[in-house]
């Protein structure tokens, strides 16, 4: 019969513990994340100095902000064939919202 338990993390090496001085074992599975393809985003290439290609399959994107490392928002675009053109921006690493 399969007992399945729910704890925290923090309680682990206690369970753990718990467990061998009382001569058991136990098997963990790991738990993940179903992930859609569908969702996907890809944005390349990386580095660029003139064009992000967006790809995102079935999503629809309307519109793209680009943010410096200070977080304030330097261009805001709508791409266009999945393009967006960041030439004006200069070289930097940004973060694309």
């Amino acid at each position: 019969m399969n007992n399945l338990f729910t704890f925290s993390l923090k309680h682990l090496k206690t369970f753990l513990l718990l467990l061998a001085l009382l001569g058991l074992s136990i098997s963990i599975d790991a738990v993940g994340i179903i992930q859609n393809e569908s969702e996907k985003i890809l944005i390349y290439p990386n580095p660029t100095t003139s064009y992000l290609r967006i790809e995102s399959g079935e999503l629809k994107i309307g519109n793209i902000d680009i943010f410096d490392v200070y977080g304030r928002k330097l261009l805001t675009s709508v791409p266009l064939n999945s393009t967006t053109d960041i030439s004006p921006l200069p070289l930097g690493v940004y973060i694309v919202k």
